[in-house]
């Protein structure tokens, strides 16, 4: 007989009541680094390094460190292509895995409503 049972991000024990995850972290910043832990790490790490180099050459190429014109301009424009590809990448690894968990909890909790 199991005396605890853990499921997603709820917490059941016989004696007390559900702890949710939004009681179990004491501010919204350690939820965040709790979720960026839980995604595949290397996927993260590689859209925040294109996110950073891509402003870099950006910041770069206008503060004229880049002496011929036209590589300037080009430069900014790849920049700019890959820091938004960098950010759509980002957005993506954390929607979908908030996305995941939600439906889970959503189940979860209509089932607890059901047997109620």
């Amino acid at each position: 007989m199991k005396t605890h049972e853990q499921s997603g991000n709820e917490f059941i024990s016989p004696h007390s009541s559900k702890i949710t995850n939004s009681e179990k972290y004491s501010s919204k910043f350690l939820g965040i680094i709790d979720q960026a832990h839980s995604v595949n790490t290397l996927h993260f790490l590689s859209a925040i390094f294109q996110i950073t180099l891509g402003l870099t050459a950006i910041f770069l190429s206008t503060a004229g460190f880049i002496s011929p014109m036209w590589l300037s301009v080009m430069v900014s424009m790849f920049a700019s292509v890959v820091t938004m590809i960098g950010i759509y990448f980002l957005y993506t690894i954390v929607s979908r895995h908030r996305g995941s968990n939600r439906l889970l909890r959503d189940a979860m909790r209509r089932i607890m409503d059901a047997k109620n």
